[in-house]
């Protein structure tokens, strides 16, 4: 059974592109014909979707296409659609079938030409090739996927609840969902304090509304811990991860997808503490999971392999690294096909391996290639067309070639700074990146100069104990002892 937040992910493009191409005659039963193959499918799964409403429900999604006819970058709108979508999946079970039916399957993909900040077809291409990458999927609140039937056919329905429960909840379901939408915004934005602490009101909320092991408090406290990881709360984030995971286990099952996911959000919590001895055993068994469950080459089968390898090459080991994202990357042309947003990021990380093993030469040629996609399918200036920038001027600078290299970052430095703002964290990478390919050209009081920037940002934006604050300290540090060796020559 797919996993609703991965349908919806996938659908995101197609119901984008419809939009574009229809506006507002989008829910008519026969829009004007298109060639647009994405916004014809896009067209049958929003009309599908409106004809499982009530009449409430298909005002509201009637106004949500709407303002998304104005804007179809709107992130507001994207997020309220998403929300609807979602909930619509959850409360039917005829939805869900005829979804299922309609989304392209493994090796039909459709191609998708996207572009726009904040257009739904663009996912995260890792913003630093020498950080390494690992993709944990977080759990949307209000997006869990159906629960199996206990010792049924795994069919989905609804959890249960009583009429209490429903009758305080839904005065308030709403909020929540404002509230989610908020956090996601903010979260984009790069303002992970509000952010946190939106999602903190969520969870409390959601919990004495719902109850503590209702499947959308669960969803909303992956989220929080999500926050907390990335803003280098790890003290709260695993605990309330192991907690959570347990609490999924016991709810949905051990192999529900996002049981699934919580085991794979745990993993990266514990790879970011730095503790591999435990986040790779369970890589490997959330691996064996999800082939068992959903096959070998299931998109969410591919994410469990890219984050074991990435794990593999954190431990050193990328005798094991390699190979693994080297089928990854053949598997994900293969059924996604080679312009897809998760290819690129494969792309990207087994690029990423070859630089981390000293061999660059064959890293450029894919990220060049990423590059190219990326300006194609999401434009010059998406953020993830700057990560993959990011990742080539650090493959040049790997290959010690810094003529290419520097004027590449110097460039997406000025973008970033411009699109994104100067203390957002894609902005502080870039920064820092360049500071580090000028110590490489010999242009130390440049570099120290970024360098001192940077790491007053990450400082107060981090706190002091940050793995980027202190990774950034070192670097700080290196460069102002060999400034300095060079000024008492």
């Amino acid at each position: 059974m797919a996993d609703i937040a991965e349908m919806v992910q996938q659908a995101g493009t197609l119901m984008t592109a419809a939009v574009a191409a229809h506006g507002r005659q989008v829910l008519a039963p026969s829009p004007p014909a298109t060639a647009d193959r994405a916004a014809a499918t896009g067209h049958r799964l929003l009309r599908a979707v409106w004809e499982h409403q009530d009449a409430t429900r298909r005002s509201a999604l009637e106004a949500v296409l709407a303002d998304l006819a104005q804007d179809t970058h709107d992130p507001d709108a994207l997020a309220a659609l998403r929300m609807h979508v979602r909930r619509a999946l959850r409360e039917s079970v005829d939805l869900y079938r005829e979804w299922s039916a309609l989304l392209p399957a493994p090796g039909d993909t459709v191609t998708i030409n996207a572009s726009g900040e904040r257009s739904i077809a663009a996912q995260s291409v890792s913003n630093t090739i020498h950080g390494g990458a690992f993709h944990g999927t977080v759990i949307q609140a209000g997006a869990i996927g159906d629960v199996r039937t206990p010792g049924g056919n795994g069919s989905p329905r609804r959890p249960p609840q009583d009429a209490a429960v429903r009758d305080r909840a839904s005065g308030t379901a709403e909020d929540l969902t404002a509230r989610n939408n908020e956090a996601i915004v903010a979260h984009a934005t790069g303002d992970l304090e509000q952010a946190t602490a939106l999602m903190e009101r969520n969870v409390a909320e959601s919990a004495r509304l719902l109850g503590p092991h209702h499947p959308d408090t669960l969803a909303a406290r992956n989220n929080l811990a999500s926050a907390y990881q990335e803003a280098g709360d790890l003290h709260r984030a695993v605990p309330l991860l192991e907690a959570t995971l347990q609490a999924f286990e016991r709810v949905s099952g051990p192999e529900h997808p996002d049981t699934l996911t919580t085991r794979n959000n745990l993993a990266s919590a514990y790879r970011a503490a730095g503790d591999l001895g435990r986040a790779i055993p369970l890589l490997e068994s959330t691996l064996t999971e999800r082939i068992r469950v959903l096959g070998p080459e299931h998109p969410s089968t591919l994410t469990s392999r890219n984050n074991l390898a990435s794990a593999y090459r954190a431990a050193g080991d990328l005798g094991r690294a390699i190979p693994l994202l080297e089928d990854n990357l053949a598997a994900s042309e293969r059924i996604l096909g080679p312009e897809q947003q998760s290819t690129l990021t494969s792309r990207n990380n087994l690029a990423g391996a070859y630089v981390a093993a000293g061999d660059p030469g064959r890293a450029i040629p894919l990220l060049e290639r990423n590059l190219a996609l990326s300006e194609q399918l999401l434009g010059e200036e998406h953020p993830g067309t700057l990560g993959a920038a990011n990742n080539l001027a650090g493959a040049y600078r790997a290959a010690g070639d810094l003529k290419r290299a520097v004027p590449l970052l110097e460039r997406n430095l000025a973008l970033s700074e411009r699109l994104l703002g100067g203390e957002h964290p894609r902005t502080l990478a870039t920064r820092q990146d360049l500071a580090l390919a000028y110590h490489s050209a010999g242009r130390l009081q440049q570099a120290v100069v970024l360098l001192r920037i940077t790491l007053g940002q990450y400082e107060r934006i981090f706190g002091d104990t940050h793995p980027l604050t202190l990774a950034c300290r070192d670097d700080l540090s290196a460069t102002e002892r060999e400034q300095a060796a060079g000024d008492r020559r």
